[in-house]
């Protein structure tokens, strides 16, 4: 299993950021993800704040402060991006130094692109959206074009009910065993179990630990969290523990 956090890059400075990134790192972390919000509603901004750094600049420039760690995104919003073409168009560019690709929005021949992706044959694409909500069209895309679906705060038997939906829709596309499982759900540790009816990775180390370890069970290779929003100090002590006790529990 890979552990990855999410930062909550709308309350951080940039160098709040990268002190958080580097921690991650020197503990032993995997990965590092930010989020992406272009226009938000005002309850958004009200709940959240306004202050949205542009996730590409600032994985960039992570990137250049970090040595081992995996640098993502969770999540890019695509309604704004002409999603499916891009992500055909983006595939096909890394998988060539001399690529060539005809969509609907986007073609391109006879054209170098360097320099490619250290990751072989790409970086890995992850597609939230749930089955039975309004994200229809992202269920598709994960199913057609993703390498893992990344669910975002479900439940447990959400996320095994979900994915088992997904597979069967990515097998029905030829690919059901290439399909793989990347949840993202806050982080709340506990000193103390919170027992039945708590939510999935909230409660006690051995708790996080029982729910990791079942994701684990259906095939998931990361799991990243959503750290504690009460400050930088808070968000250190949680990757502290999740790199420590429940790496260690869930082993």
């Amino acid at each position: 299993m890979n552990y990855g956090v999410v930062l909550p890059i709308w309350q951080l400075t940039v160098a709040q950021a990268e002190s958080l990134a580097a921690r991650a790192e020197q503990l032993g972390l995997d990965g590092v993800f930010v989020p992406d919000h272009i226009l938000a509603k005002p309850a958004t901004t009200q709940h959240y704040g306004g202050h949205w750094p542009d996730p590409f600049s600032l994985l960039a420039y992570l990137a250049g402060r970090t040595q081992r760690i995996h640098l993502g995104a969770s999540v890019i919003v695509l309604p704004y991006r002409l999603s499916d073409d891009y992500l055909r168009a983006i595939k096909a560019a890394w998988a060539s130094d001399v690529p060539e690709y005809k969509g609907p929005y986007t073609s391109f021949a006879g054209a170098t692109f360097s320099p490619r992706p250290a990751q072989r044959p790409h970086p890995p694409i992850w597609v939230g959206g749930s089955p039975g909500t309004v994200s229809g069209p992202a269920v598709r895309r994960c199913a057609e074009l993703g390498d893992a679906w990344h669910p975002l705060a479900l439940s447990l038997d959400d996320i095994e009910k979900g994915f088992a939906t997904l597979r069967d829709l990515a097998a029905e596309r030829g690919r059901r065993d290439t399909l793989g499982l990347a949840p993202r759900n806050l982080l709340d540790l506990t000193d103390s179990p919170k027992g039945a009816g708590r939510a999935a990775f909230q409660g006690s180390v051995a708790e996080v630990a029982s729910d990791v370890r079942r994701v684990g069970a259906l095939g998931a290779e990361w799991m990243t969290f959503d750290l504690p929003r009460t400050g930088v100090a808070a968000m250190v002590r949680a990757m502290e523990r999740l790199a420590g006790e429940v790496k260690q529990a869930a082993a």
